[in-house]
């Protein structure tokens, strides 16, 4: 590598991890009850995570674990634009804090360990940092101190996206958590008009979807949803695998399609987006149309056996009750289906399906409060084990 590209990396390096000691000041100012300790809890878990990393000694490079982090904040991120716009509730934070808390502390040591970080280039930074925080601040994305992280991490990926890890710069060690890590070039990802042209079952699924929702939409109190009364023959009702089974067959056939409101049908998009078009593309139509349809016809039926034998063993508790009378539809356990899908592409697939279960216990407890995990995690075991069962692609 030239010296001068190589210097400009370096630099490059330096101004996004001084943007970290610039723009958290400016945040703390606007942090909303409880936001400290939720962030808190996610810099506790990066230092555990740094912990680890040294004890592996040279088993990671910084290249390697600043490509493993953005992922992780950029689900977190991706959450905090949708905050304000969907009116999600204060306790969603300690989803997205402790995730961009992490991941960018994890970043920070990616960062200090590439050569040539310079006092200038710190100082640099910090102005850079603090010309971002303000312009985030007054466009309204929320809270400083997390879009502090966001630069760092998208900045240094870019710097040096094309330099190799200074410690391991022939293989990644990492190659083996992540899906068709070995995949043939032939079969590399494409372009994103070739991705798209390539899935026509996730762009068919939404563009439905979406026609649905907002031909029988309507504003409630709650904010935009479905008119309930207009497609309740459609939603799937657990009481209908005993009561009504032809019913409950006809519901689980449309359920997948009728979104109940913006907030269920937005994040099922950004899971089709995130996963399901990647196992369309890597897998072919047929598979990810499949495993979408079986993962969450069993999640729908395995969570209505379950909530049967719950109901009758302890038919007092109010949180099945709830279960019970309410109605069930969307695509989100098909989503988790096609996540379970992409884990089973990874030679070793526990890091991905532990972060899969994690982040639904996390959404289930501090948002949901319902019996959706159920569906969702019945899914993914499902997904999971159809992905196992397939032959390579290419054989």
């Amino acid at each position: 590598m030239r010296e001068g590209h190589r210097s400009r990396t370096r630099r490059a390096a330096g101004l996004t991890l001084a943007a970290l000691a610039a723009a958290a000041p400016m945040g703390l100012a606007d942090l909303a009850p409880g936001e400290p300790w939720a962030l808190a809890v996610g810099l506790l878990g990066g230092l555990a995570t740094l912990v680890a990393l040294r004890a592996r000694g040279n088993a990671l490079g910084p290249r390697h674990v600043l490509d493993a982090a953005l992922p992780l904040a950029g689900l977190a991120f991706l959450v905090l634009a949708c905050f304000d716009p969907l009116a999600l509730p204060d306790r969603v934070r300690w989803v997205t804090h402790p995730l961009a808390g992490a991941a960018g502390a994890v970043a920070v040591w990616g960062l200090h360990h590439l050569p040539g970080v310079t006092r200038g280039a710190w100082a640099a930074g910090a102005l850079a940092g603090l010309v971002a925080g303000g312009l985030a601040a007054w466009a309204g994305f929320g809270s400083v101190v997390l879009l502090a992280p966001a630069t760092i991490l998208l900045s240094a990926w870019w710097a040096i996206r094309e330099v190799p890890d200074p410690v391991r710069p022939g293989d990644d060690p990492l190659d083996s958590y992540f899906p068709w890590a070995s995949v043939p070039a032939r079969r590399a990802w494409p372009g994103l008009p070739e991705a798209l042209l390539r899935a026509p079952a996730t762009l068919g699924y939404l563009a439905v979807g979406w026609s649905v929702f907002l031909a029988w939409g309507e504003q409630t109190r709650d904010g935009f949803g479905l008119d309930q009364r207009a497609v309740e023959p459609f939603l799937y009702e657990i009481p209908d695998l005993t009561r009504a089974p032809l019913e409950a067959a006809l519901s689980l056939a449309t359920a997948p399609f009728l979104n109940h409101d913006l907030v269920q049908f937005v994040y099922v998009t950004a899971l089709l987006a995130l996963f399901g078009l990647a196992v369309e593309v890597r897998e072919g139509t047929g598979r990810a149309a499949a495993v979408f349809l079986a993962s969450g016809l069993a999640g729908a039926i395995a969570a209505g056996v379950l909530l049967h034998a719950l109901v009758a063993a302890l038919p007092d508790v109010a949180f099945f009750e709830e279960a019970w009378r309410r109605t069930w539809s969307g695509g989100s356990a098909g989503a988790f289906g096609l996540m379970g899908a992409l884990a089973s592409r990874a030679r070793a697939s526990w890091p991905l399906l532990g972060f899969f279960v994690f982040w639904e216990a996390n959404v289930g407890w501090f948002y949901l409060q319902s019996y959706t995990p159920a569906f969702h995690l019945t899914a993914l075991a499902v997904g999971f084990w159809i992905g196992r069962r397939w032959t390579p692609p290419d054989a």
